[in-house]
């Protein structure tokens, strides 16, 4: 199915959730919460603690007799570990989820091995906007989770260091490396980069192949599942060339090869950098290293008519529940969190900067305030004119483990981009995992 159906308005749900109605659902009780029906286990990521905390809060204070236990992981640790429970039986009653089967965690994966239960008959499905519905479903197009947060991959600007170097953001492609070559001159590097952490290694790409690959081809999902398309006769091969052709120009700080995310987002934030490829909630992690930073997010200049830009759109953090668990206690935490206040209020909870680095499926209009952010997806959502991360559609997580290798070597011109594409090629030929 196709990411990019376009959608007039972002919904809201309205769902009551009252003590009564949960003490009710919490009759059945699994592998998750034991033998306890009034427990509630859930795994979720570390990085957004104060977020589930805050929700957590608001859901205990109504209903005071349910014991809500969060365990939080963080990077490889939480993938090994929950697909580990999730084998042996133990896994929590809601666990934190990816789209798609291109992550250990994806939905399309753990609803493949039954771990994952049927939400499709819950009352805040028919809210969700049709564009954003199938990243919520696995292959027999079963709801199975709940992804609230949307964000972006973009190239996202710091206004202080672009003020301070005179430069504008670039709209057309043919500025982009003219761009990195008056940062150089400066005293700064255009865009902030490092391949430490291997899935850094994608970033630029992600932000520029909704409008590379899709802008050219809308149905090239369904070409590449019948055969009838491949990485290499696409617009891939441009967009990884695009990233070799940008490193080479000094687009990229010289040490990027060995910088961790942590250092990206230092001299991002402290404006040694005009900007980074990343995805909106990294704003959360930067402001740290400067509180006063100020960003401005704008699409990819993949081509020379901004009014073909796309946007990369990243649904996450989803809430799936495990079949095992304590399923209807679940499913009433998952209502209570799909409701426009609570939704909005996890958002809100996450993001402590001037702009807002995510934004909520369903907005509580008292307490959301559009930042220039979310006019942003908001305005490629409604338009149609974006897609998702790759890995929400790709059938397996090797394409994406292929991707990260093959771009290692090719910055490094140890391999071409030629030999990248045909190594992915070769992950999508093994089908979903």
């Amino acid at each position: 199915m196709t990411r990019t159906m376009s959608v007039s308005r972002l919904a809201r749900a309205v769902v009551a959730l009252s003590l009564t109605s949960v003490a009710a659902l919490a009759g059945c009780s699994g592998s998750g919460s034991g033998d306890d029906p009034n427990t509630l286990r859930i795994a979720w990521e570390a990085g957004n603690k104060a977020a589930m905390e805050a929700v957590v809060a608001r859901f205990k204070a109504q209903n005071p007799d349910v014991n809500v236990q969060v365990d939080y992981f963080s990077g490889q640790n939480m993938f090994t570990t929950l697909r580990t429970q999730f084998s042996a039986g133990t896994a929590p009653d809601i666990v934190v989820s990816w789209p798609g089967g291109g992550t250990p965690l994806g939905i399309k994966v753990l609803s493949k091995d039954g771990f994952l239960a049927d939400l499709s008959e819950e009352p805040w499905v028919k809210d969700v906007p049709k564009a954003l519905l199938p990243n919520m479903e696995d292959d027999q197009g079963r709801v199975v989770s709940f992804m609230g947060v949307i964000t972006g991959f973009a190239p996202i600007y710091n206004n202080e260091a672009m003020m301070a170097a005179g430069l504008q953001v670039p709209t057309k492609w043919s500025e982009v490396i003219p761009f990195c070559k008056a940062a150089r001159q400066a005293g700064k590097v255009a865009y902030a980069q490092g391949i430490v952490e291997p899935n850094l290694t994608y970033f630029p790409a992600y932000a520029s192949y909704a409008e590379l690959v899709y802008g050219q081809d809308r149905a090239f999902d369904e070409d590449m599942a019948r055969g009838k398309a491949m990485f290499a006769d696409s617009g891939w091969k441009t967009v990884l060339q695009r990233n070799v052709d940008m490193t080479d120009a000094g687009c990229f700080n010289d040490d990027y090869a060995g910088v961790d995310n942590v250092e990206v987002q230092k001299r991002w934030a402290r404006g040694d950098a005009l900007a980074t490829f990343t995805h909106g909630q990294e704003i959360l992690y930067a402001l740290p290293f400067n509180p006063k930073a100020t960003f401005t997010l704008a699409a990819y200049p993949a081509d020379d008519n901004p009014d073909n830009d796309w946007q990369t759109i990243f649904q996450h953090f989803g809430l799936a529940v495990n079949a095992k668990g304590n399923v209807e206690m679940a499913k009433s935490f998952v209502r209570f969190f799909a409701t426009p206040e609570v939704n909005t209020l996890y958002i809100n909870s996450a993001t402590d900067g001037p702009e807002k680095g995510a934004m909520p499926v369903f907005k509580d209009p008292n307490t959301w305030k559009p930042s220039q952010f979310s006019e942003e997806w908001t305005k490629y959502i409604e338009n149609g004119r974006f897609v998702s991360m790759p890995e929400n559609i790709w059938p397996n997580p090797e394409i994406r483990q292929a991707l990260i290798e093959g771009m290692q070597d090719a910055l490094a011109h140890r391999k071409s981009v030629d030999d990248v594409l045909a190594a992915m090629q070769v992950a999508y030929g093994k089908g979903g995992s």
